[in-house]
């Protein structure tokens, strides 16, 4: 669409997008106009731009709500792919609300394919409710991941002098072809084989349905020793190494000593028992625990490290953190957010050691209502660290966790959690809001082979650290909504029944407070876990910048609010995912020797594409195709009509138990081949 006549005295479009991205007021035409001074009779020109400006993707990055209601201006939105389909259909969610989801009806206008975790511009189409899933047409790639993917050789063809290598990438969110194409002379031959790992570049694709890769490097074997786990990181583009700047800072935050004025402002906690709970294998020690009886119920100070005193606003540091988002932790390897002298040492809440922390001073009573609570900058001294097992062990036994901490210390603690959970229930908790899908404990041997899936307990300790947590959370969610903080909230809405799916939705960051209704709570949000969130660390600066105008803050996170919390949405799902897919890719390796046999399954979910289980063996979710249950099922088959029934909606639900033979195993991408158990149908 062209330009109107006038529209040679606008602002031209880097100057006008610039103006619009600068904050989040809304405005509309008339304002945009006099804000550079210009006559009102331009509105129609400006629209007009607008219009152009929308199409071809240049305002994606606009604040949500920034423009008012224009006529005619294209429903446009951002959404990160999620998975591309063989048959070429590509999935996305939007990224202001990751529980809508997208299909994109195209790759981008110049024919480069969109690929999982791609961020993306895209013009919507109206949506058509009750399906929460809306279609659109890809605009412009806003932030692509790389385009060096692990893939796995599927067959070697030679015609003439020439050789055709078809792969398939190990990444199972990406169904597509790829094909190498060399010459019997090409030294790499040598070392081509059916099953071999190697990094590829997507260079292109073609009409046949084959996109073109040109070689990277070779990559160990699937059976290689951390190799599930390295594969997690290169097809989720985790950052792995920190860059040499900010290593440097971390160096040289440890070598600088605080001012002993900033020392002496602080509340000195260093002769209060404070202990901290966590896993076995756990480093970065967040938060710290005290609680004791009082006339009125419980005192219970929870401190948590004050992470933000050591890792400045805007410094290299702080982007790194920022990119990463969380830490993330893989069977046996851990990406953390922060360098480890940080998060293993300086931060963490080590025994003996004097720590910076905020602490939580919270008075609750016997029926778990929070009375009241201050928030002040301390100094303390962690008395022991416990691991869960030894609290739960204190709390079967009533013997001593550690020589210096008594019994009762632990005992008053559980009874403060006990009423705190008490009040969370009475609050209407979902008791089916946490996920335990990823609670599996993966024993390998030497060689790096797991040899057992076991599921983790949950143990009345991991119950009395959670309502601790979720109480100071609730706490400093009450406080950031007081103060207007610019912090972020965590928002949990409440789930559509559907009796053919058991998914849940998803909590996410917002920039507005909002009902956490997995937790039946009003307002929500994350700050205890500092090290390894980096909202946590969002909201340590929002809220201590109000208590304390010395406190630094990034403009950007006040700017663009919204944008900041896409991007936090997208990291923490990315782990997720990276998580689950390298315990399905030690799962494969565990069960491949079980091929053949039957295993049992729970349903999770019913599709027209086939049924979503989760394996009992393993506690992985693994698919049963639509395909393979009508040819079993005897669908097309009027002799066998009782077939019909073994695997039909109507017998099925999530939930259900079922049966189901292991037909193959795939290291590289973690996807079991199923097909249903048959034994017991009369033929």
């Amino acid at each position: 669409m062209g330009r109107s006549h006038g529209a040679s005295a606008l602002p031209d479009s880097e100057a006008l997008r610039t103006f619009l991205e600068q904050e989040g007021t809304p405005v509309g035409v008339a304002e945009i106009l006099r804000a550079f001074g210009l006559p009102l009779h331009l509105k129609r020109a400006l629209r007009v731009m607008l219009h152009d400006m929308a199409l071809c993707g240049a305002l994606a990055w606009l604040p949500a709500g920034r423009l008012k209601s224009i006529p005619d201006m294209p429903d446009t939105a951002r959404v990160r792919v999620t998975r591309r389909r063989e048959d070429g259909c590509v999935f996305a969610y939007l990224a202001s609300d990751p529980n809508t989801g997208v299909r994109l009806i195209s790759d981008l206008p110049d024919g480069t394919l969109v690929l999982p975790g791609d961020l993306v511009s895209v013009r919507l189409r109206p949506s058509s409710p009750p399906r929460n899933l809306r279609e659109g047409r890809p605009l412009a790639l806003l932030a692509p991941v790389s385009r060096d993917l692990p893939a796995c050789v599927d067959t070697i063809t030679s015609n003439g002098p020439s050789v055709c290598i078809e792969l398939y990438p190990c990444d199972k969110r990406l169904s597509l072809r790829l094909q190498l194409s060399t010459d019997q002379n090409d030294s790499l031959l040598a070392h081509m084989k059916v099953g071999a790992l190697m990094m590829v570049r997507l260079l292109s694709h073609n009409k046949n349905g084959l996109a073109q890769v040109s070689f990277c490097s070779f990559l160990q074997a699937t059976s290689a020793q951390d190799q599930a786990a390295q594969l997690s990181i290169i097809t989720h583009n985790l950052p792995e190494k920190f860059p040499s700047d900010a290593l440097n800072e971390a160096q040289e935050v440890r070598k600088k000593p605080l001012p002993e004025a900033e020392l002496q402002q602080r509340r000195d906690l260093r002769t209060v028992p404070l202990i901290t709970i966590d896993d076995e294998t756990a480093q970065d020690f967040d938060d710290a625990l005290w609680a004791e009886r009082t006339e009125k119920g419980f005192h219970l100070i929870v401190a948590i490290a004050d992470v933000a005193c050591y890792v400045p606003a805007g410094s290299a540091l702080d982007n790194e953190a920022r990119e990463r988002g969380t830490s993330v932790y893989l069977p046996g390897r851990t990406i953390p957010m922060l360098p480890a002298t940080l998060s293993a040492d300086l931060c963490s809440l080590k025994p003996g050691e004097d720590r910076l922390c905020i602490a939580l001073d919270l008075h609750i009573a016997p029926d778990g209502t929070l009375l009241s609570g201050t928030i002040d900058r301390a100094i303390m001294r962690s008395a022991a660290r416990l691991t869960y097992k030894q609290v739960q062990h204190c709390l079967d036994t009533s013997e001593p966790p550690a020589p210096h901490i008594p019994t009762r210390q632990i005992l008053t603690l559980s009874d403060t959690s006990r009423a705190l959970r008490t009040k969370i229930s009475q609050n209407g908790a979902d008791s089916s809001y946490e996920n335990n899908s990823l609670n599996w404990h993966v024993i390998c041997d030497d060689a790096g082979s797991p040899v057992s899936f076991m599921p983790r307990q949950r143990l009345p300790a991991h119950d009395l650290v959670a309502s601790c947590m979720i109480t100071a959370n609730q706490f400093i969610a009450q406080k950031m909504q007081h103060l207007s903080a610019p912090g972020l909230f965590r928002v949990h809405s409440r789930s559509s029944h559907n009796k053919y799916s058991s998914d849940k939705i998803m909590a996410r960051y917002t920039p507005l407070p909002g009902g956490h209704h997995g937790l039946g709570l009003s307002v929500y949000t994350h700050f205890t876990s500092p090290i390894r969130r980096y909202t946590d660390l969002i909201n340590h600066r929002a809220l201590t910048k109000i208590l304390d105008q010395k406190a630094q803050i990034r403009d950007d996170d006040t700017a663009h609010p919204g944008i900041l919390a896409e991007h936090l949405n997208y990291t923490e799902t990315r782990s997720s995912s990276a998580v689950q897919d390298c315990l399905s890719r030690l799962a494969s390796a565990y069960l491949r020797p079980c091929c053949g046999t039957l295993l049992t399954a729970t349903v999770t979910r019913m599709t027209q594409k086939g049924l979503g289980l989760i394996l009992t063996k393993t506690g992985t979710p693994s698919f049963l195709s639509s395909g393979v249950l009508l040819n079993y099922s005897g669908f097309y088959d009027d002799s066998h009509s009782l077939r019909a029934t073994l695997y039909s909606r109507s017998a099925l639900q999530p939930g259900s138990v079922l049966s189901v033979v292991l037909k193959a195993t795939n290291q590289a991408t973690g996807v079991l081949s199923l097909l249903p158990d048959t034994s017991d149908i009369p033929r």
